[in-house]
């Protein structure tokens, strides 16, 4: 029953809204003379607003962040900035001087100077233009590059790389998979991927590129080491053991009760034992002689120890290492050569010791061992090496050369890597210490600020577009807060008079609304009359405003055709913009509606026989 009689009095409210309809089209021209306008100002304000950061967003470059000065950032920087959800694309970058090359169309044409930059799969630029991914020996070129070279994509072009004042040289060939647009950047760059610059860099330095036939030589890894241990007959008095830490590398002196356990075979059982380390940087072999000079004729023995380097085994065994001899001279019942005695760079040794039942494993060739030093573990090198056993060693203790050892300990401050030296020979080589650049894109336009103050802070001063970002960003704030202050302004105006409007209706019709509470209507269902009137005359304005303003929407955009891109619009509305037009409305219907209602309850009954 009270269903039945809430649908008879919306449609009462309906027919009352078609009877007066003068009255209605007022209160209709009134709302959309409210909504019209903010519906006008809104959508230019989002059209104007999503144009511009569309066009920012469009050209990869407005994400960019290049470093300005050189600053040496290693592996573990990278993996940081990768994982960094602010980051939407980074790739290490070689030294700037290393990042040039010529370039020419064939191998009779004059080279020209280009820039080279590097790139990896994920590059934001590259993906944004649709180029095709990278493999070792292709390129992409920037429109000014192609222009320069004259070449097309498909074809392939020489790259020309010299070194020590133009006097070594070095050709390579490189594929043109594609060729960037003119708004992708004004600079004539080359994109490699980063290990084909690394090449051309590390030939740049004197190094030798095997891949390519590039020939150089690689600087072997120095021997540095954190400790040693001093083994006397007798002990020390103490100014000879204050002399031990003076101008030697090594700062603080321990006494030892027993020697080491992987040394502990090889040392006098009665002896005196200091260890000596460093606090900073680690010792290298003139500390090491230093340190011996300072206990010549004392019949000790001056042995570099590194607690902390490890070597990994094929087979998963982890092992402590340590010297095999102490500098200049070989421990009791240890037969070693005189070259295992020394503390100087050398090439990869003939062996190392180890237990034998690890030796009985590969017991016939060359294995390839990892070593590392713990606390850097992600800092480590491989290297092929023979196998010697010694019943004295555990599976877990190995013992090697002097030069071996120290070189290995340098794991601790930089990486290495297993190369060739002179006569082809084998050695430790110093690897790539870091990058001193790179590119960088952010995921969106509101966290390039944040990224280039956290890299500042860094001490790595970049180049960004943060400032024209910083423009339509703020554009776009004070137009949300200038269009808020109207549509604030608006709404309560048209609150107002919707409620007056309501409000008088009600007033006018107070014999008949008095009629209904007479008849039984009461409550929710009589509340309906002006809520629906009000939905009604709400809506119905708004629905007419929609239509005006897509009219006008599309005046706008055509009279700006010629500054508008493909898909670019002046003036515009979403369809989540539209729906929250309707919802703003509907509130203020109800508003008005429970206002009027409110007073409605106040009506009584007997207010329909008062008149008669």
């Amino acid at each position: 029953m009270s269903g039945t009689r809430s649908c008879v009095i919306a449609k009462l409210s309906c027919q009352d809204v078609q009877h007066e309809w003068r009255m209605s089209l007022c209160m209709i021209l009134a709302v959309l003379a409210i909504a019209t306008p903010l519906l006008l100002f809104f959508g230019l304000k989002a059209g104007v607003v999503n144009t511009l950061r569309e066009r920012l967003l469009a050209n990869p470059v407005t994400l960019e962040i290049l470093p300005i000065a050189e600053k040496r950032l290693d592996a573990a920087w990278f993996e940081h900035a990768r994982k960094d959800a602010r980051v939407a694309f980074v790739v290490p970058h070689t030294r700037r001087l290393a990042a040039q090359a010529e370039f020419a169309g064939t191998s009779y044409a004059r080279g020209i100077l280009l820039d080279l930059a590097p790139t990896l799969a994920g590059d934001v630029l590259l993906e944004r233009y649709e180029m095709p991914k990278l493999e070792r020996g292709e390129c992409i070129l920037a429109d000014s590059a192609q222009r320069r070279i004259g070449v097309k994509a498909g074809s392939e072009i020489i790259c020309r790389v010299t070194r020590d004042r133009g006097t070594v040289k070095a050709e390579r060939k490189f594929k043109v998979k594609g060729v960037l647009p003119a708004r992708a950047g004004t600079r004539a760059v080359v994109y490699l991927r980063l290990e084909d610059l690394e090449q051309i860099e590390a030939f740049k330095d004197g190094r030798s590129v095997p891949e390519l036939g590039w020939s150089g030589s690689d600087p072997l890894a120095y021997p540095v080491i954190p400790k040693a241990l001093l083994v006397l007959p007798t002990p020390l008095d103490a100014t000879r053991e204050a002399l031990l830490t003076q101008n030697t590398g090594f700062a603080k002196l321990t006494h030892l009760d027993a020697p080491p356990e992987i040394l502990a075979p090889w040392l006098p059982q009665a002896a005196t034992i200091y260890q000596l380390q460093t606090v900073a940087n680690q010792a290298d072999s003139r500390d090491v002689q230093s340190l011996a000079e300072r206990v010549r004729g004392y019949d000790a023995l001056v042995i570099p120890y590194n607690p902390a380097l490890r070597l990994k085994f094929p087979n998963g065994q982890i092992a402590q290492v340590a010297a095999c001899t102490a500098l200049k001279r070989n421990y009791q019942n240890l037969v070693t050569s005189e070259e295992e005695t020394i503390f100087t760079a050398q090439h990869l040794p003939a062996h190392i010791y180890v237990s034998q039942e690890l030796a009985a494993t590969w017991s016939t060739a060359l294995i390839d061992v990892e070593a590392y030093v713990e606390g850097k573990e992600h800092i480590s090198v491989r290297f092929p090496i023979k196998l010697t056993p010694n019943p004295s060693l555990k599976q877990d203790q190995v013992l090697c050369p002097l030069s071996l050892l120290g070189q290995l300990s340098l794991l601790a401050d930089r990486p290495l890597k297993c190369g060739h030296v002179a006569y082809g020979e084998q050695a430790l080589v110093l690897g790539r210490r870091g990058y001193t650049g790179f590119r960088m894109y952010a995921q969106n336009l509101e966290l390039v600020k944040p990224l280039q103050q956290d890299l500042e802070a860094q001490g790595i001063t970049v180049h960004t577009r943060a400032d024209r970002i910083e423009e339509v960003l703020a554009l776009d704030h004070y137009l949300d807060i200038l269009f808020w202050v109207i549509a604030t302004a608006s709404l309560l105006g048209g609150i107002g008079c919707l409620i007056s409007n309501v409000y008088a209706n009600v007033e006018r019709k107070r014999r008949e609304l008095a009629v209904l509470r007479l008849l039984g209507v009461h409550g929710s269902s009589l509340c309906l009359f002006p809520l629906v009137q009000a939905l009604l005359l709400t809506l119905g304005g708004l629905s007419i405003s929609f239509v005006l303003f897509h009219a006008l929407a599309f005046a706008i955009n055509s009279f700006f055709q010629a500054q508008l891109a493909p898909g670019e619009s002046f003036c515009c509305l979403s369809l989540g913009q539209h729906l929250i037009a309707v919802g703003l409305a509907f509130i203020l219907a109800l508003l008005t509606g429970l206002a009027a209602s409110v007073r409605m309850l106040k009506i009584e009954p007997a207010d329909s026989l008062r008149d008669e």
